[in-house]
């Protein structure tokens, strides 16, 4: 397992499994986590949402790393064939994207909890 989200880390899966798997898993989890949070009542204590967030973080922090380094990785590799390095771009915007609206999840919640 320590393997596993070390080489998801170091970008050495591949491009589609970093993007489809890792990267689908972690946004399932913030949704289900983020979710939770909103529709708790009453609403959890501050602690523990401060908890929450973090860890919800650190798993996102970890699937983005390793989606830009497979996605770097794929790009400058001149033997990828031109769709995986569609998908490299593709996984590039989407980390933009998951920032943003991780973001502004958090903002959701914390204006929920107050």
């Amino acid at each position: 397992m320590i393997g596993y989200l070390q080489a998801h880390w170091r970008g050495q899966h591949h491009v589609g499994w970093s993007l489809f798997v890792n990267g689908v898993a972690a946004y399932a989890l913030g949704a289900l986590l983020f979710a939770g949070l909103l529709l708790e009542r009453p609403p959890p204590p501050p602690i523990a949402v401060a908890l929450s967030v973090a860890l919800l973080l650190g798993v996102f922090v970890w699937s983005w790393v390793g989606m830009v380094r497979s996605a770097v990785r794929t790009l400058r590799d001149g033997q990828a064939h031109w769709g995986w390095k569609a998908v490299a771009m593709l996984a590039l915007v989407l980390v933009a994207v998951f920032i943003v609206a991780a973001a502004s999840d958090i903002s959701t919640i914390w204006s929920q909890i107050e």
